[in-house]
């Protein structure tokens, strides 16, 4: 029969005790860091449906060429309706610019965010009011989907811009 000393038996349970804490606190900081990188989806999605609010509402206060500028991710692609894509933020900006006096209002919906936090979808109803050079106003309504990623530093920008034309809404 093989004696443990008194010391062993304290060293052993020490030892069990120090790996069950080095253990429990890497678990802690694996958690930590989950949550630093994959925020609450449904706060997220709520922060993304609001970004689109503010998109929205920029555009009404400083023109749609503005308000893309400030919200379309460098590498965004715009796939207008009838016509080829457009790439790039610089270039979609320079075709909203060159548009006659224009009024771009839309209604975010609804909005999705993935589980991993750093993609996600707004979609909602539009109304484009422009200018014509005879002095009238065309008027034309329809539906957009915008896909966004978030950046690192936690904002939403635009990455891929869609939509298409539909009869006005009824109330």
């Amino acid at each position: 029969m093989k004696i443990v000393p008194p010391w062993g038996l304290a060293f052993g349970i020490v030892m069990t005790m120090l790996i069950g804490l080095t253990i429990s606190l890497h678990a802690a900081w694996i958690r930590h860091l989950r949550g630093a990188i994959m925020p609450d989806p449904e706060a997220e999605r709520l922060r993304l449906l609001q970004t689109d609010v503010d998109f929205a509402n920029r555009s009404i206060q400083e023109g749609p060429a503005r308000a893309f500028w400030l919200y379309l991710a460098d590498d965004a692609v715009q796939l207008p309706a009838g016509a080829e894509p457009i790439y790039g933020r610089t270039s979609i900006v320079a075709g909203m610019e060159a548009w006659p006096q224009t009024v771009l209002v839309w209604h975010p919906q609804a909005a999705q965010v993935a589980q991993s936090g750093d993609l996600g979808y707004t979609w909602g109803v539009f109304e484009c009011r422009k200018s014509e050079p005879d002095g009238g106003l065309k008027i034309s309504h329809g539906k957009y989907v915008n896909v966004w990623r978030r950046n690192p530093d936690g904002q939403w920008k635009v990455v891929v811009d869609t939509g298409n034309t539909s009869p006005a809404l009824t109330e």
